[in-house]
């Protein structure tokens, strides 16, 4: 009897050292897990949209409206990037009729989420980014102006400007900007008069 005691001693000795490396076993992978999941849905979200915005079905940013004189003014902005702030922008111009326009503007690429709104002599409309400029005339036509320079890196870190063309525009009164806002809200911030 006394073997079969050593035999099931030795037995349960080495059950309860593999039941401890398989709880530790058990709790490592239990921890990676948790620690994966955020990783897991930070990657798939980021996944999906890439999916979305490759299929054309662009996310809308934000939408943002202005009453100009006789115009109401819309401006959306679609996501075309899964984490870089680029947009697809889409005018909006209802007259004072209610006959509607519906014109896009260049793509921001980065850099050109504020708008800058001023009345021409005329009383047209220039809508100005850090790409260029815009005139909307009084039936809710919207024209590109003026291109301004792209700059890039050239040899030796020197800048180099190109794409200039055609005049702007000179503004008689400023009447706002589509801008974030200091709660990083988008929206169209009417100058103070």
């Amino acid at each position: 009897m006394a073997p079969i005691g050593k035999g099931m001693m030795a037995l349960r000795r080495g059950l309860d050292r593999s039941m401890r490396f398989g709880a530790k076993r058990i709790l490592l992978v239990s921890l990676l897990s948790v620690a994966a999941i955020p990783i897991l849905l930070i990657a798939g979200s980021v996944l999906y949209d890439g999916w979305r915005i490759s299929r054309g079905d662009y996310p809308l940013a934000d939408r943002t409206e202005a009453k100009v004189g006789a115009l109401s003014i819309t401006l959306e902005r679609y996501v075309i990037h899964p984490y870089l702030a680029e947009y697809r922008r889409v005018l909006t111009v209802v007259m004072a009729d209610g006959s509607k326009r519906v014109s896009e503007l260049s793509t921001d690429t980065g850099g050109a989420s504020r708008i800058d709104v001023c009345e021409l002599g005329d009383g047209d409309l220039r809508l100005s980014d850090r790409f260029g400029h815009y005139r909307l005339n009084l039936a809710g036509n919207i024209m590109p102006v003026k291109t301004v320079s792209v700059s890039q890196a050239g040899p030796g870190g020197l800048v180099i400007s190109a794409g200039v063309s055609g005049e702007a525009p000179q503004c008689v009164r400023n009447l706002g900007r589509f801008d974030t806002d200091a709660e990083r809200g988008y929206m169209f911030q009417p100058t103070a008069i």
